[in-house]
């Protein structure tokens, strides 16, 4: 079952609503910073790689 809202998916989860938004919350705060470290990763790399060859 797909839900619309976090209302209702707190409401099929048997949760808060409250509770299931700080549960995305921290997903999407854990998301951004793995996005975020596996492009620094891939910019360290690139430069450094770039630093080899010059």
């Amino acid at each position: 079952m797909q839900e619309r809202s976090v209302t209702g998916a707190a409401a099929h989860l048997g949760r808060t609503q409250s509770a299931v938004s700080h549960s995305l919350a921290k997903l999407r705060g854990a998301r951004t910073r793995l996005i975020a470290t596996r492009f620094s990763l891939c910019l360290s790399s690139r430069f450094s790689g770039s630093r080899i060859f010059l």
